[in-house]
């Protein structure tokens, strides 16, 4: 299976060993974020799937054959590959991920043992993680990819949300192995993600159709906060909470961002459905015939 390779850098890299007839180089300018680069590297991107694999992963043989094979449903629009620990293969570190009613990301599979995981990974799951991902490039695309403001820890929960409120599906692929590092799993606690927690939050609650619950996300932040009481992570993390109740800004932008990819899927957008509709997924939606995307 062909597939092009894309290396993004901040426009300083020579090619010293001559890579350039198998490797696509993306110069970017030296300001951008691991968000905005993979995002460029999207753009250039000629293929009908785009895979993502940050640093240190490993992949394991033919670990593309079964993620692949999963995109001949045009309703699938994600694929999250198995995460192991790298130092032992028994042990999942991720199975994409999950977001609670109570808005919090959950590592689905996380900490179960592979031998003992058949039921466990049999869940549903919002989306892949950040750190081995398959996406189809033309929803992608048309989702303008990761959101910058949703910060490099909370930008592929949001996608998985996004896609989700379109009405695609993400699935798991346990026939698809890479092997990762469990240190490289959790946001830390901090102003910044207290701050961009709280408003993934709170675009999405808009969202949501009644599937996030304002009070569980109240009491699941407070007892949270009184698990680490002594922790002065504890209180910046709060602060950066309550710092996004002050803005709105994102909440329009997320609207207008839907809006615009479910009309480029010949949907009328999502602030033009009725809460019935929402329940639905788009393709259903839109007439009888489920809608094909190349």
């Amino acid at each position: 299976m062909g597939c092009e390779v894309m290396v993004v850098h901040p426009g300083n890299y020579d090619d010293p060993y001559g890579l350039s007839d198998e490797v696509t180089f993306v110069p970017v300018a030296s300001t951008f974020d691991g968000i905005a680069m993979v995002n460029a590297a999207a753009q250039v991107a000629a293929g009908r799937v785009l895979h993502f694999l940050q640093p240190g992963m490993l992949a394991e043989d033919g670990w593309t054959d079964a993620a692949m094979e999963r995109f001949h449903d045009a309703e699938i629009a994600a694929v999250a590959p198995l995460i192991l620990d790298a130092r032992d293969p028994n042990h999942v570190l991720a199975a994409g991920l999950r977001y609670s009613s109570a808005g919090r990301v959950i590592v689905h599979g996380a900490g179960t043992k592979l031998s003992r995981a058949a039921r466990t990974l049999r869940g549903d799951i919002t989306g892949p993680t950040r750190l081995a991902s398959f996406y189809r490039r033309s929803v992608f695309l048309a989702l303008e990819g990761f959101c910058p403001q949703a910060g490099v820890w909370f930008a592929d929960i949001d996608l998985g949300l996004c896609l989700r409120r379109l009405g695609f599906a993400c699935e798991l692929e346990c026939q698809s192995i890479v092997t990762g590092f469990d240190e490289d799993i959790a946001a830390p606690l901090n102003f910044l993600t207290g701050r961009q927690s709280e408003r993934l939050f709170r675009q999405h609650c808009r969202h949501s159709a009644g599937t996030l619950s304002l009070p569980a996300h109240v009491a699941g932040v407070l007892s949270a906060a009184l698990l680490r009481p002594h922790r002065a992570t504890t209180y910046t993390h709060l602060a950066g909470r309550l710092s996004a109740l002050f803005t709105t800004s994102g909440h329009r932008e997320l609207g207008r961002r839907l809006q615009r990819a479910g009309q480029s899927f010949g949907s009328s957008g999502p602030s033009e459905q009725t809460d019935e509709e929402d329940e639905q997924p788009a393709w259903r939606r839109s007439h009888s015939s489920r809608r094909m995307v190349a």
